[in-house]
């Protein structure tokens, strides 16, 4: 069975069109009038759409802490925190 991209925009009460619009990726995006409201999610982390982010750095592929902005501290940090 061949897959295709569907969009539905239904007229609601006042001045508002509802859209749904669902990808052939099983992705889901819903409006209200020009407002985004949502999407029914994807099972492929890397096509969300608002990821988590630390220090302004986006949570994504392999990450290490000095990514982060995190310096590791010394040996001699270490020892003259127990001073």
């Amino acid at each position: 069975m061949a897959t295709r991209d569907v969009e539905v925009t239904l007229k609601v009460l006042g001045d508002k069109d509802v859209g749904l619009a669902v990808a052939d990726d099983d992705t889901a995006r819903l409006t209200l009038g020009d407002t985004y409201i949502g999407g029914g999610g994807t099972k492929d982390y890397e096509r969300l759409v608002n990821k988590p982010q630390i220090e302004e750095v986006e949570l994504v592929g392999n990450k290490d802490i000095e990514d982060f902005g995190v310096n590791l501290a010394s040996d001699y940090d270490i020892a003259m925190l127990f001073k």
